[in-house]
């Protein structure tokens, strides 16, 4: 039997803003979550209803495919700050474990069998190469094409 004190407690922070994808200890705690994403309101998405047989294509839309990270479970939850969209500094990013574009930075985080966050079953540097930050412009950009396609 596992002591619940040698559970590892860390998380993946993907930060679109700083664009880097960092192992960082997390507990699960609301504080934390504030610390790290500059957020107070959580929003949870578990990783197994994202598609997880998608993935992008050259123009970060998304497809279905075969899975990008071979072995993994698509068993880890994805915590956002619901409120990113609202901040003048918000950056997004894409990733193959959700379909649409994610605003703000983010934790990968695991859950055992007591709702406690633990450690992802994947790592940061497996995870680092499939994130694509796609910064502030994703609503002008799209402006712009939509734009040029009428003019």
């Amino acid at each position: 039997m596992t002591n619940a004190h040698d559970i590892e407690r860390t998380a993946i922070l993907i930060d679109p803003n700083n664009r880097t994808v960092e192992t960082v200890p997390y507990s699960g705690e609301p504080g934390e979550f504030r610390k790290l994403t500059g957020g107070d309101s959580i929003a949870a998405t578990p990783v197994i209803n994202a598609f997880p047989g998608g993935r992008l294509d050259e123009d970060d839309y998304w497809i279905e495919g075969d899975c990008s990270i071979e072995g993994y479970l698509f068993e880890d939850s994805i915590l956002s700050n619901d409120d990113a969209m609202m901040q003048d500094d918000c950056a997004f990013f894409r990733f193959p474990l959700h379909p649409d574009p994610v605003a703000g930075p983010t934790l990968i985080v695991g859950i055992d069998d007591n709702g406690k966050s633990t450690a992802p079953g994947l790592t940061a540097d497996d995870l680092r190469p499939l994130v694509k930050f796609i910064g502030m412009d994703i609503m002008s950009d799209a402006g712009r094409k939509g734009a040029a396609s009428h003019g």
